[in-house]
């Protein structure tokens, strides 16, 4: 699994949002007080980190689209003039 370099694997957008999502719930359900607010910050947590790691696949993805068609582009011709 690759954590750095041009097109990781793992990128640090998606590890963020989920030590976002893993703090959110821990507090959600460990010391709020009252039940609407566990679901709520639950909930709002839970799209943050979905919104997150879709931007960034939707990123990653045009980014793979466009490093295969330069790949794959056919090099210019050439051409040889001999006097």
């Amino acid at each position: 699994m690759q954590f750095s370099g041009t097109m990781p694997d793992v990128t640090p957008v998606q590890v963020v949002a989920f030590l976002q999502w893993i703090v959110s719930q821990a507090v959600a359900y460990g010391y709020l007080d009252t039940r609407f607010s566990q679901v709520v910050l639950s909930a709002a947590s839970t799209i943050v980190m979905f919104g997150w790691t879709w931007a960034d696949a939707h990123i990653r993805n045009g980014r793979a689209k466009a490093l295969a068609v330069k790949q794959t582009a056919a090099a210019p011709p050439t051409t040889t003039v001999t006097t």
